[in-house]
């Protein structure tokens, strides 16, 4: 969360990352140092810090299959959690094993949990292949993702699930990165 908060809103100073995110300043810095150490950010003094050039090529990279964020459709009938977001990875299916690493990287962040749906031969689904086909088991919700996602042949949806919209969000974000960065 905080690399792509920089990435939105770079130069970010450390305190307005830990106001912002509503994290504690000791947390912010050590993600910061830890950021810088593996290269993905810089600071410039006396105005914050902002992506290295490997940062800003690791953006790219993720930009390229993260295609949407959404927190305005209600997933009720799909998850547990009071608030959803839902994000639309592009040709992500080959990299989901389970789903169940993508929930367990959302409990991690202190949220509800996540649910992976593949988009594959006209059909959402949820894994391991098929353990719902959500075109049968629940016509309304298939029609209200496909008519809300311009979905394509490999494409995946995660829904982060919480009892706040912030931690909604930041399951599905940790999801994301989880299913997109290199181990």
């Amino acid at each position: 969360m905080v690399l792509l908060y920089i990435a939105s809103k770079e130069p970010i100073g450390r305190y307005k990352l830990s106001k912002e995110l509503e994290i504690s300043d000791s947390s912010v810095r050590t993600i910061i140092k830890h950021l810088k150490e593996i290269g993905l950010i810089k600071a410039i003094p006396k105005q914050g810090h902002v992506l290295s050039n490997e940062g800003k090529n690791l953006m790219q990279e993720i930009r390229k299959e993260l295609i949407e964020i959404r927190t305005d459709l209600n997933l009720k009938a799909l998850t547990i959690g009071k608030f959803d977001t839902i994000c639309q990875l592009r040709n992500a299916a080959l990299k989901v094993k389970t789903g169940v690493e993508l929930r367990d990287e959302a409990i991690k962040v202190g949220a509800d949990g996540a649910t992976t749906i593949i988009f594959e031969k006209n059909t959402l689904f949820i894994p391991p292949k098929p353990i719902e086909n959500l075109k049968t088991s629940n016509e309304d919700l298939y029609n209200k993702l496909t008519s809300n996602f311009d979905l394509q042949e490999g494409d995946v949806l995660i829904v982060g699930t919480a009892s706040d919209r912030k931690k909604a969000t930041e399951a599905a974000i940790a999801s994301v990165l989880t299913l997109l960065l290199p181990e």
